[in-house]
């Protein structure tokens, strides 16, 4: 279990409980509010900044101080966690209300505004960009049906699920991306986790894989690698992020998923 299982959760996978969904954890907040507009706004130079920030991860010591800063100062504000398929299903069950907008990210990565990838949850965030018209003029309601639908037809395009606080333990959006698209993936990608890995890990039956590779090629966080020579592949538990596009991918139902295991609290990077 993650930190916020601990912290948020009672020991419990803290994005199915219903009290991190309740509106009364940031009704009349200012710094909701504000955190909600930041997150909103246009912000034109984001692809320059984040490959500035990039390159400063990469140096051997500023790297290394400046992961441990960013994921220190993003969990108490805007932090995620990978959630597989079926997770994503009982999260949206859990929200009051489910709007669909287009890819935050996506928009200042790469200017385009094309794709629906962001899922916002609750009433609440809703009533608040009320205030916001040009946001609110994008949302289209989905019922959890609908949702979960697009949510499967996204997996199958290869985007991992991920779900989002704002003003943590307050859980406001799913978000279906991939690298490249999805400044939370390449932060975490370069070191600087801003989400959590998924609670469970996926593992392949040596008996079932055919060694067609198209798990290995799924996976963006490289844990998937051949472990003979015949091909079969092998999924590297402490690597692995749970996301479950190999499973979802795999012609021959070779992979499943797996509680992850390890001390209460604590994930390894």
């Amino acid at each position: 279990m993650c930190e916020f299982c601990m912290k948020h959760g009672a020991g419990k996978k803290w994005y199915l409980q219903a009290q991190n969904y309740s509106a009364d954890r940031v009704r009349g907040s200012q710094r909701f509010r504000d955190g909600l507009r930041w997150l909103l706004e246009e912000k034109p130079n984001e692809s320059a900044v984040l490959k500035r920030r990039l390159r400063l991860l990469d140096l051997p010591v500023v790297g290394w101080a400046a992961k441990r800063f960013i994921t220190r100062k993003m969990k108490p504000v805007h932090f995620g966690q990978v959630l597989t398929l079926d997770e994503v299903e009982k999260v949206f069950g859990l929200a009051d209300e489910i709007n669909l907008f287009p890819c935050m990210c996506r928009r200042q990565l790469t200017g385009k505004r094309d794709e629906r990838y962001c899922f916002g949850l609750g009433s609440y965030p809703r009533e608040v960009m009320e205030d916001m018209p040009e946001f609110v003029a994008d949302a289209q309601r989905l019922s959890v049906a609908e949702a979960t639908a697009l949510a499967r037809d996204l997996e199958r395009r290869g985007l991992v699920h991920t779900v989002w606080t704002l003003e943590t333990p307050f859980i406001v959006g799913v978000c279906s991306c991939r690298p490249g698209e999805c400044l939370g993936l390449e932060y975490t990608l370069a070191g600087a986790r801003v989400m959590f890995k998924g609670e469970s890990t996926f593992r392949v039956d040596p008996a079932l894989c055919i060694a067609c590779g198209v798990c290995e090629k799924r996976c963006y966080f490289h844990a998937v690698a051949p472990v003979s020579k015949s091909g079969t592949r092998r999924i590297d538990p402490a690597i692995c992020n749970g996301c479950g596009l190999c499973a979802s991918a795999c012609p021959a139902g070779a992979i499943s998923a797996h509680a992850r295991q390890g001390p209460p609290g604590n994930q390894p990077d």
